[in-house]
């Protein structure tokens, strides 16, 4: 029997090795977890869930949402940026690696919703604002949402339509670059992402995103209908009381405060028991004196 020996620096390289492997894998591909009580309801993440997660919308939309009762979830299809798209069953040929027969399974149809675990974020109020001129209807507002509250409901839904809901975190461990040759095989990431391909690979190449928007901090839900051949639509609405699943509503305190008080009587009059909170994220004092 043949032995080979080999040195302590080598030893140590392989072990590198390993671990930057190791870390790519956890960067990339987290395993579906069980949540305690749940059926239908998974997360994706090495850490736990968070218990917030924020929404921001426009006054506009904000309003009609409540008003239909329902929360809008899209096809990753209708998404602009086609750097989160490019993996999506409808823009991705897998059949390479998943025989026609495991393609439902492993690459499934779905529908997904983006919120921010930021509390607090420049790039979202600027959009939805308007940024200095107010003679324009833009007003964001931001839903503070209880998590555990929004899994609850999303869990009824899914029992009631034959769906499964997944959760997880955006990875912004990659460039363009990175993620635009990720599927050829002579990558560093292929092996990690490519080998013994399943839904968890599947659901995490939807969930990478460019490192340029780490700031979003972003976090993702899924809703996978079970029988695939109901999903046709680019959109999924599916009913949600607001009222029950938000902790917080803000407004920017720079809006009239005939604005803010027309919103907040929308809210008291959809059986909101919140007062509307004002946010103002460029507050400081006018004047300051440096002491000495």
């Amino acid at each position: 029997m043949s032995v080979f020996k080999i040195t302590r620096q080598q030893v140590v390289k392989i072990q590198e090795i390993y671990n930057i492997g190791l870390d790519l894998l956890k960067k990339t591909v987290a395993p579906i977890i069980n949540i305690n009580g749940l059926s239908r309801c998974k997360h994706m993440n090495y850490e736990d869930p968070p218990q917030k997660i924020y929404k921001y919308l426009s006054i506009e939309i904000a309003h009609e949402c409540i008003e239909e009762g329902n929360i809008r979830f899209s096809q990753p299809s209708m998404w602009n940026d086609g750097y989160e798209k490019r993996f999506y069953i409808s823009n991705c040929d897998y059949s390479n690696i998943i025989t026609e027969k495991d393609k439902s399974i492993r690459v499934p149809k779905l529908y997904a919703c983006c919120f921010t675990q930021n509390k607090t974020s420049e790039a979202a109020w600027k959009i939805y604002s308007y940024n200095d001129k107010p003679n324009t209807n833009n007003v964001c507002v931001q839903f503070s949402i209880n998590v555990e509250k929004l899994r609850l409901k999303l869990e009824e839904y899914a029992i009631s339509n034959n769906c499964m809901i997944y959760e997880g975190p955006m990875v912004y461990n990659y460039s363009d670059v990175e993620i635009a040759t990720i599927h050829k095989k002579d990558e560093n990431l292929h092996k990690i992402l490519f080998d013994n391909f399943n839904l968890d690979n599947y659901l995490s190449l939807l969930r990478i995103k460019r490192n340029a928007f780490y700031y979003e901090n972003e976090y993702r839900f899924f809703v996978v209908p079970q029988e695939q051949e109901n999903v046709n639509d680019n959109y999924l609405y599916i009913p949600i009381c607001w009222k029950d699943i938000v902790d917080e509503i803000k407004i920017e305190s720079k809006n009239s405060k005939f604005i803010k008080d027309c919103f907040q009587n929308f809210l008291k009059s959809k059986g909101f028991d919140i007062t509307l909170q004002e946010f103002d994220l460029y507050n400081m004092e006018n004047n300051i004196v440096v002491e000495k």
